[in-house]
């Protein structure tokens, strides 16, 4: 079972200035405040349902990190924040308006910072979908239905009753602009740009999938839910690889974290010491 952890300080928040579609102009902190509302409204029923973990460490160590990342990011609209989940299942997602979730199974499945930065970046990276083509309205109802998706994937039968009543009016939206693989594949691109941005070395992100790819077959329940929300695949580790040869790499002086990462987890491996 699930449970929530303290959602931490917002990492980035700034504004955009106001964009067009066709003849009819809108704003973008408009849409983005949607976004928040809508996410606000799935956490806070998320918080309503489980039990909360603070260790203030753990907060402080994923608020410095989610901050590195976000100040990279496009969009700096959303005030990006990460929640902790202690679950035995290797988890990571997000949710409209910034709001990132990470589980503590995941936390020990990763062996150091740019491990972490690899998986919060990836999902940094899927906050920054716009779809131009959709009109405010459409477009809130269409973020309530990837949040109710995302929920519904991430905590089972009762986050999923939380977005009901939203995801219930999702027929009035438009389809995705752009496929389910082509929006992962984008965003592992992106999330390997912002660390290298933020110092941290891409390899990370290689190293991660590869572990993925090599999981026995034993561990397969505790990281199930997670491959199908982000499928991991040979193709799409390819495809990774692909992406971090076009990086520019040379004469970059970049870090791994493994000691600051090991001491500020020590607390989430004893819990599967137990």
């Amino acid at each position: 079972m699930l449970i929530v952890l303290f959602p931490i300080a917002g990492c980035a928040s700034h504004k955009e200035k106001s964009v067009t579609s066709g003849s009819v102009e809108r704003s973008a902190d408009s849409v983005s405040s949607q976004e928040v509302v809508i996410g606000r409204q799935i956490n806070q029923q998320i918080l309503a349902s489980f039990s909360v973990y603070a260790e203030k460490s753990a907060v402080d160590y994923v608020n410095q990190v989610c901050g590195k990342l976000s100040s990279h990011a496009g969009r700096r609209d959303i005030p990006y924040q990460v929640t902790l989940l202690y679950s035995d299942k290797i988890y990571a997602t997000s949710a409209p308006g910034g709001f990132i979730y990470v589980t503590t199974a995941m936390m020990n499945f990763l062996q150091n910072e740019a491990e972490f930065a690899a998986i919060l970046g990836h999902e940094i990276a899927r906050l920054q979908y716009r779809d131009p083509t959709l009109s405010e309205a459409r477009k809130k109802l269409q973020k309530v239905s990837q949040a109710g998706a995302m929920v519904s994937s991430a905590f089972g039968s009762i986050g999923a009753l939380a977005a009901l009543g939203f995801v219930a009016l999702s027929a009035a939206s438009a389809p995705h602009a752009r496929s389910a693989e082509r929006r992962l594949l984008d965003a592992d691109r992106l999330a390997m740009e912002y660390l290298l941005a933020a110092g941290y070395d891409p390899q990370a992100m290689l190293d991660v999938m590869e572990r993925f790819l090599r999981m026995d077959q034993s561990d397969l329940p505790f990281f199930y839910d997670y491959y199908q929300a982000r499928p991991i695949t040979q193709e799409r580790a390819l495809q990774i690889e692909n992406a971090f040869k076009k990086l520019p790499l040379h004469n970059q002086k970049l870090v791994t974290g493994y000691s600051p990462y090991q001491e500020m987890n020590r607390g989430i491996r004893e819990i599967y010491r137990r």
